[in-house]
C-alpha cells in the first residue's frame, strides 16, 4: 500500500493543491471502509459460530441427561447400601 503522504505528491503534480488534498482524503477514506470482501468474509465467520454455538448446546442437552442419570443411579445405590448396614 503507498503511503498517503506519496499519493498526495503525485496528485499534486496534476492536481491543483486544494483538489490533490480531496482526492487524498477520498483514497485514504476508501482504504479505512470495510470491503465487501471483509463483510462477507465475516458474514461466513459469524455463521460458523452460530453453527458451533448450536453443536455445542445439544451436547450440553445430552450431557445434562447423562449427567441426570448418573445422579440418580448414585442415589439408588446410596440408598441401598443404607439399607444393607
Amino acid at each position: 500500500m503507498v503511503a498517503v503522504p506519496e499519493i498526495k505528491k503525485k496528485l499534486e503534480e496534476v492536481f491543483p493543491p486544494h483538489q490533490a488534498q480531496v482526492l487524498v482524503e477520498m483514497v485514504d477514506l476508501a482504504n479505512t471502509l470495510v470491503k465487501a470482501s471483509d463483510l462477507a468474509e465475516l458474514k461466513q465467520v459469524v455463521q460458523e459460530l452460530a453453527e458451533a454455538q448450536k453443536r455445542g448446546e445439544t451436547r450440553l442437552e445430552r450431557l445434562e441427561a447423562v449427567v441426570g442419570e448418573l445422579a440418580a443411579r448414585a442415589k439408588g445405590i446410596a440408598l441401598y447400601y443404607s439399607y444393607e448396614f
